[in-house]
């Protein structure tokens, strides 16, 4: 089982990136403090195509293990019958005298890739509920490492006087073409596979064509 850490925290100066994992999923209003202090350990952080250090992931990736077992998705108890996992509060779960499991966030990572495919073929339900924690977890540590970069590369931005600027927006006529060529593919494909007897592409040409006609 991975050793759970101990996270110092204080709401308005992480004293670490660790403590920044932690914050960064308790707190919106100060998402910009805790960007900010990343790129004080990470200069370049901020520039295009630049991404979070791996040393600097594995950190934050504590931290934010921490808030997710405690806050977002704390520990499970099961007990087991027949086969299945059936989940009790943990008073009951700790007086239950058979076969009983624990799964939290450092359990589940815990579990090594061998043991996995051992569970998967052996104990398919356990191998789901193991395999689910850990799916959930790395995309909310994904999404949350993309939203600092984000923000760094927004406060670069801000501080060299870079404003954003709207993509120019498609003028009419090529929508316009652009909708009516899409309608087009669609009833060849239609037309092609012969079970949509409205999907005559023919007719649906000549129709395109009669549109176009109109100049006025």
């Amino acid at each position: 089982m991975a050793k759970k850490p101990v996270v110092a925290v204080n709401p308005v100066d992480p004293q670490s990136i660790e403590d920044v994992g932690f914050l960064w999923g308790k707190t919106t209003s100060d998402r910009e403090t805790l960007a900010r202090y990343v790129m004080d350990k990470v200069p370049s952080l901020g520039e295009p195509e630049v991404e979070l250090p791996d040393e600097t992931k594995d950190r934050l990736k504590t931290g934010l293990l921490n808030y997710y077992n405690q806050v977002v998705n704390p520990p499970v108890f099961y007990v087991v019958a027949d086969g299945h996992f059936i989940q009790k509060p943990e008073n009951e779960w700790t007086e239950f005298q058979g076969e009983k499991r624990q799964l939290d966030v450092y359990i589940a990572f815990g579990v090594d890739q061998s043991t996995l495919i051992h569970l998967r073929e052996h104990e398919n339900g356990w191998y789901r509920e193991v395999q689910g924690l850990k799916t959930a977890f790395s995309k909310y540590f994904s999404n949350a490492c993309g939203e600092i970069v984000k923000k760094a590369r927004e406060l670069k931005d801000r501080a060299q006087g870079i404003k954003k600027t709207r993509a120019l927006t498609k003028v009419f006529s090529v929508r316009e073409k652009e909708m009516l060529d899409s309608l087009l593919e669609f009833c060849k494909k239609a037309d092609g596979r012969g079970n949509d007897p409205t999907a005559d592409l023919a007719l649906t040409r000549k129709r395109v064509a009669a549109y176009f006609a109109v100049t006025k």
